[in-house]
């Protein structure tokens, strides 16, 4: 119970006016901040608010394509602007990336350790081409921000980013390894006890 009401708080604290403003005001603080920060907090709702009746389902590859499409959608200079000067679309942003993180509890279960290495490169490649693409423009491609923030919300993107790609290659290949030596539950259990042969 205690989690439930420390997510409301958290939710509520994180779509307050003047906590949605600070976080809209800066590319980097809306792109690297908000939108993670809410998916996280969907993430949350999705433990403490589980549905008995998707335990069983297999929602994996439907979970995937509502991601990706999702964070395709909010990636694009149009869609940045619209949840900037339009509230109802940074309503619309808002329960959107709530119900990506909800969407993950329910899929990521259902996915095979390939096809989550799979959606975690696919996803970060997105990342690292959008932080190209803001690094390198000499032009604003959103209104609603200056080339400058542009600039620094790219590069800022593509740090992020490599960082998360050398962390899931580098966990990749310690279960990868894990599986080919040593017990294939354990691996995908994600298990960092040794095998007993070790």
């Amino acid at each position: 119970m205690i989690w439930r009401v420390c997510w409301v708080i958290a939710v509520v604290a994180t779509l307050a006016p003047p906590v949605d403003s600070f976080l809209d005001g800066s590319m980097s603080r809306h792109m690297l901040l908000q939108m993670p920060l809410l998916v996280v907090l969907g993430y949350a709702a999705g433990l403490a608010w589980p549905l008995p009746r998707f335990r069983h389902a297999s929602p994996g590859l439907a979970a995937i394509f509502f991601v990706m499409g999702s964070m395709v959608f909010w990636m694009l200079p149009r869609s940045l602007d619209a949840a900037v000067t339009l509230a109802w679309v940074d309503q619309a942003m808002h329960l959107n990336m709530l119900a990506v993180g909800w969407i993950l509890v329910i899929g990521l279960p259902h996915l095979s350790f390939h096809v989550k290495m799979a959606f975690g490169i696919y996803s970060l490649a997105m990342a690292l081409t959008a932080g190209v693409v803001y690094v390198a423009t000499v032009v604003p491609v959103c209104s609603a921000y200056s080339l400058q923030q542009q600039n620094e919300a790219g590069t800022l993107l593509l740090w992020v980013s490599s960082a998360l790609l050398v962390f899931l290659l580098g966990r990749g290949a310690y279960l990868l390894a894990a599986i080919t030596f040593n017990d294939p539950e354990e691996a995908r259990n994600g298990s960092t006890s040794r095998s007993p042969i070790a």
